[in-house]
């Protein structure tokens, strides 16, 4: 075909404009099913910290605590649930058992309330009498001296390993990133903590010279050194999808106690670097009918 022929062609085919207004329409898109904004999930949590710091507050005991007690390591498990949205915020409220760890070293003076020990000292002294004039009778006689000689220094000492367990309820905000498989979620927290058991050996203030004396940790005078505490904890998770459903996280954070619940007197000022966990069940999202 030559070039005249399709123009002639072009020019023969009869067609409809179809005006510009006439192509919207005020019909509905035809799309009945919509997502939801977000999606619930539950799982299972666990940890392991390393703890460090001391004892704080406006007892004199919280520097012989300082010096007694020396936190190490601990762990928690418990279970977790939260809703993630579409836009990556993700909120989670959980519920854990906590155990942490300390080593107890402490020299405690015994007897006597100036803190030294006691010995006692038998002292004889002989005495020549003569009773006649030539000296043929002789008569002794002796007295005996009983003394207490202090003795400086005398102690015993305390070594102990402390385990504390707590109730744990944290409540955490995260932003999740997905690439691909993969889920980048940085986050910010707290939780409350409450001790619920105490074995060991631990400090109170004696009652007549206010000095320090060892106890068992789970004795009543301790009580108020154990309030519950208000912790806090930053992180990054990293998480890999097992499948559709089920997600495995994996990251470092920072925790650390905020303040006590307590007169204030003296609490634990503890804090560390932790390695947590989580296995997560998605219950994904379901479409819903979209509203006429």
């Amino acid at each position: 075909m030559d070039e005249d022929f399709l123009k002639a062609l072009s020019r023969s085919i009869p067609y409809t404009r179809i005006p510009d207004n006439a192509l919207l329409s005020d019909r509905p898109i035809d799309a009945p099913y919509v997502l939801p904004n977000g999606s619930w999930w539950i799982g299972i949590q666990f940890g392991w910290n390393e703890w460090n710091g001391g004892w704080t507050g406006r007892s004199p005991l919280a520097e012989e605590m300082n010096g007694a007690e020396e936190w190490q390591s601990g762990w928690q498990v418990g279970a977790v649930g939260g809703r993630t949205w579409k836009s990556g915020l993700s909120v989670s409220l959980g519920a854990e058992v906590a155990s942490l760890r300390s080593r107890f070293l402490f020299n405690e003076p015994v007897q006597g309330d100036s803190g030294q020990g006691f010995t006692t000292v038998l002292d004889t002294t002989w005495q020549v009498n003569a009773v006649a004039p030539d000296s043929s009778y002789v008569v002794y006689t002796y007295s005996i001296d009983m003394v207490e000689v202090p003795i400086g220094g005398s102690e015993v000492k305390y070594n102990a390993t402390n385990r504390y367990t707590l109730l744990n309820f944290p409540v955490e905000l995260a932003w999740q990133k997905n690439v691909k498989r993969f889920t980048f979620a940085p986050r910010v927290g707290v939780a409350a903590s409450i001790f619920v058991a105490r074995t060991g050996t631990t400090l109170a203030s004696n009652t007549i010279d206010g000095r320090a004396i060892t106890i068992p940790a789970n004795d009543a005078r301790s009580d108020a050194h154990f309030s519950a505490l208000l912790m806090g904890n930053a992180g990054m998770d990293v998480g890999y999808a097992l499948n559709e459903r089920v997600q495995l996280q994996l990251g470092p954070g920072y925790s650390a106690v905020l303040t006590s619940f307590g007169n204030g007197d003296l609490r634990p000022a503890i804090n560390g670097l932790t390695v947590r966990g989580r296995l997560v069940y998605e219950f994904g999202m379901k479409q819903r009918q979209a509203k006429p």
